[in-house]
């Protein structure tokens, strides 16, 4: 969905060995291997899926086709290729950035996949002034730990929902 240059940044783990730290500083678990694309190109049923991961409601592909022309995506995939995480960032090329949609397959998670997605969006904003993220509450203590704020500065996130028909809870 993406028609920007795809990035690739290998994440492998030996079974042999302690977790491996790539060279920017991700670390997976022992005997994972998964490649971290920066600037994927997911198709509507790979994002649909991901949602599904996180039991959220599958979108139609014009709202995804719509989310791939001006946001990130960033995907790990396991070595036959098949997506067991995702996350994307809308970044608006000066200030800030935000950061959306980090999703690993359940039976992937705690495996350093998400914290590789996190960093390699991180590392696409680096020059800017704040990243922002929306979390669920389960996800604050991974992002905590990751260095992400409730509060910074004194500022604090608000959110308005559109109440028009068709819209739902995510």
């Amino acid at each position: 969905m993406s028609g920007r240059r795809r990035g690739t940044t290998r994440r492998s783990s030996n079974a042999d060995g302690p977790a491996n730290r790539s060279r920017s500083g991700r670390e997976l678990k022992a005997g994972v291997e998964v490649r971290i694309e920066t600037d994927a190109s997911l198709a509507a049923a790979e994002v649909n899926a991901a949602y599904a991961w996180a039991e959220w409601p599958e979108r139609e592909t014009w709202r995804l086709e719509a989310i791939g022309r001006s946001c990130t995506w960033l995907a790990a995939r396991d070595p036959e290729g098949t997506v067991v995480g995702v996350a994307r960032v809308l970044d608006d090329g000066g200030l800030h950035a935000s950061l959306w949609d980090v999703i690993v397959r359940p039976e992937r998670r705690r495996e350093g996949i998400g914290s590789a997605l996190v960093r390699a969006a991180l590392d696409r904003c680096a020059d800017r002034r704040l990243v922002a993220l929306v979390s669920t509450p389960d996800a604050v203590p991974f992002f905590a730990a990751m260095g992400f704020l409730a509060e910074s500065h004194g500022h604090v996130a608000m959110y308005h929902r559109p109440t028009h028909a068709g819209v739902g809870a995510h």
